[in-house]
């Protein structure tokens, strides 16, 4: 996974863009991961994993 600090992110923009196209991309700040930049295919990914991850139901949970 590639990580760049916030700095280089906000220049090269449009470099990282294309880069989430192929993998999530780790901004940093002062030494820290402070977020990911992702793909919009990804994040759709992430929504309705997030979504089926509310339906689910464990056996000990049910009546």
């Amino acid at each position: 996974m590639t990580s760049v600090t916030a700095t280089e992110f906000a220049k090269g923009f449009g470099r990282y863009k294309e880069e989430a196209q192929h993998e999530p991309i780790a901004i940093t700040s002062y030494g820290r991961v402070s977020g990911y930049f992702v793909s919009a295919r990804e994040f759709a990914e992430l929504q309705r994993l997030r979504a089926f991850e509310r339906r689910v139901h464990r056996v000990k949970d049910l009546p």
